[in-house]
C-alpha cells in the first residue's frame, strides 16, 4: 500500500512564486557560508553555524554514504580499481582542456552554459567521493561552489535561482532554465551529503521551492500542470526532464528532511509524466508544446530521469509499484536502444541513462543494469576517447565538449563505487 504524504501539496499563487525567488537569494549566501566552512582554516564560530543537527548526522548514517567508504573487495575490486582509474583520468582532461583557473569557470562563449557547468561539478563531487579522494579534491568542491555563483539570477527582483549564462552584463538577456537548477539542486544535495554543511541543504530546498512555485496552474491545456522549461511567458514546453528530476530531487530531499510536502511534489511531478507523455511501448517522449503538441521523441535521458525517479520514490514510500514501473521502464529501453541506437543519442544523454540504470541496479539487485552499464563505459574508453588528449570525442565530426566529458566521467565513478553512490 502507498505511503501518502501528511500534507498533499498545494499549487502556489503569483506571489508565492516571488516569495520562492526571494527565499532562493537567502539561500545562495548560504552557500558562501558553506564555502568558508570547506575551506582549510575556517573560523571555528562559521563550522558551528553551518554544522548539520544531530537529527540530520543520524538521519545521514541510516540512509546515506559517507566521505570514506570501503574499498570493494573480492572480485569487482580489479574491476572497481581501473574505473577509479579511468575517473581521475577523465577528470584531469576535462581541467586541462575546458578549465579556466583564472576565471574559476569552465570555457565557452566565453563560459561554459549552466548545464554543461552543473555537469562538471557533477563530475567534480563524483570524484571527490571515491575512496581516499575527498581531501585531494576539496579545493576543487570549493572552486566548483565558488563558480556557481557567477550563474546566480539577478534579472529578477533577488538571485532567483541559476540562469544560463555567466556574469551577463546588466540588461543582457539570460535565460532562466527549471531543469538547469533542478540538475544544480541534485548536485548540492549530493555534496550536502558528502560534506553534511546544512548550507547546501538549505540552497537545494530552496531551488525546488523555485521550482515547484512554476507548476503549470491553467487547466484550459491538454493534460493541464506540469514544470515549464522556461518561464510559460516565453516558452510553453513541459517536459519530461523537468518533471522527472524534479521528482528526483522531491523524494530525495524527503528521504534528507522527511520534509512531507517536498514527497507529495515528487509523487505529482511523476504522476503527471507518466500520465502525459509515457507511450504504448514502455518509453517517454520529450514535451508538450505551448500549442499542446507532444513532441513524441524518445531520449535515453528521459527514460534515465524516470528510472531514477521511480526507484527513488520506492525508497521514499517502501511503495514497490514505484520499483516495478522503474523496472518497465529501464526493459524497455534495454530493449529498444542497442549500440547503434545509443550511437544517435548525445553521450551526456546517455551518461544520465547509464546513471540512473545503476541506481536501478542496487534497488532491485538485477546486475544486468550494471553489466549494461559497464559495457558502455568500456565501449567509450575504447572507441570514442582519444588516447593522446584523454577527451571523448563524442561529436560524429569527431569534436569534443564539455558536457561529454564530464558525463563520462561521473559514470567512470558511479561504477568505482557501491551501487548506493549516486546519493
Amino acid at each position: 500500500m502507498r505511503t501518502q504524504p501528511t500534507h498533499l501539496p498545494r499549487i502556489p499563487g503569483r506571489g508565492e512564486a516571488d516569495r520562492a525567488r526571494a527565499a532562493v537569494g537567502a539561500a545562495l549566501a548560504g552557500v558562501l557560508t558553506a564555502l568558508a566552512v570547506l575551506a582549510p582554516g575556517a573560523a571555528a564560530s562559521a563550522h558551528r553555524s553551518a554544522a548539520p543537527s544531530a537529527a540530520h548526522k543520524r538521519h545521514a548514517r541510516s540512509h546515506h554514504h559517507h566521505v570514506h567508504r570501503p574499498t570493494p573487495q573480492g572480485p569487482g575490486a580489479a574491476r572497481a580499481a581501473l574505473n577509479q582509474r579511468r575517473a581521475l583520468d577523465a577528470y584531469t582532461a576535462m581541467q586541462r582542456a575546458y578549465y579556466s583557473p583564472a576565471s574559476g569557470l569552465y570555457r565557452g562563449s566565453p563560459f561554459a552554459l549552466a548545464w554543461p557547468y552543473s555537469q562538471a561539478m557533477a563530475a567534480t563531487i563524483s570524484v571527490a567521493a571515491l575512496p581516499r579522494q575527498h581531501k585531494r579534491y576539496q579545493p576543487d568542491l570549493i572552486a566548483r561552489l565558488s563558480g556557481l555563483q557567477a550563474y546566480a539570477d539577478h534579472a529578477h527582483a533577488a538571485p532567483a535561482g541559476y540562469a544560463a549564462q555567466a556574469r551577463a552584463r546588466a540588461g543582457q538577456s539570460n535565460t532562466r532554465f527549471n531543469d538547469d537548477n533542478e540538475w544544480i539542486a541534485i548536485e548540492l544535495l549530493r555534496l550536502y551529503h558528502l560534506n553534511h554543511q546544512r548550507p547546501l541543504l538549505g540552497a537545494a530546498t530552496q531551488l525546488f521551492g523555485l521550482v515547484t512555485a512554476q507548476w503549470d496552474q491553467r487547466q484550459d491545456v491538454p493534460c493541464p500542470g506540469g514544470v515549464p522549461w522556461q518561464s510559460l511567458k516565453l516558452n510553453g514546453d513541459r517536459n519530461t526532464v523537468t518533471a522527472a528530476p524534479g521528482a528526483q530531487l522531491g523524494a530525495q530531499l524527503y528521504l534528507t528532511t522527511r520534509d512531507a510536502g517536498a514527497l507529495g511534489w515528487a509523487t505529482r511531478m511523476y504522476a503527471w509524466t507518466r500520465g502525459c507523455l509515457l507511450h504504448a511501448n514502455g518509453l517517454y517522449g520529450d514535451h508538450i508544446d505551448g500549442q499542446g503538441q507532444i513532441d513524441d521523441t524518445e531520449w535515453t535521458y528521459n527514460q534515465g530521469a524516470m528510472i531514477g525517479a521511480g526507484v527513488m520514490l520506492y525508497q521514499a514510500t517502501h511503495d514497490a509499484t514505484y520499483l516495478h514501473q522503474a523496472q518497465a521502464t529501464a526493459n524497455a529501453a534495454l530493449a529498444a536502444f542497442g549500440p547503434a541506437q545509443l550511437a544517435q543519442q548525445p553521450v551526456y544523454f546517455n551518461a544520465i541513462y547509464i546513471r540512473n540504470l545503476l541506481l536501478l541496479s542496487q534497488a532491485s539487485g538485477d546486475t544486468r543494469y550494471e553489466r549494461f552499464a559497464q559495457s558502455f563505459a568500456d565501449d567509450a574508453w575504447k572507441n570514442v576517447r582519444d588516447a593522446g588528449s584523454g577527451l571523448f570525442r563524442a561529436d560524429p565530426g569527431g569534436a569534443t565538449q564539455l558536457l561529454d566529458q564530464a558525463s563520462m566521467v561521473q559514470v567512470y565513478a558511479l561504477l568505482a563505487e557501491p551501487l548506493r553512490a549516486y546519493f
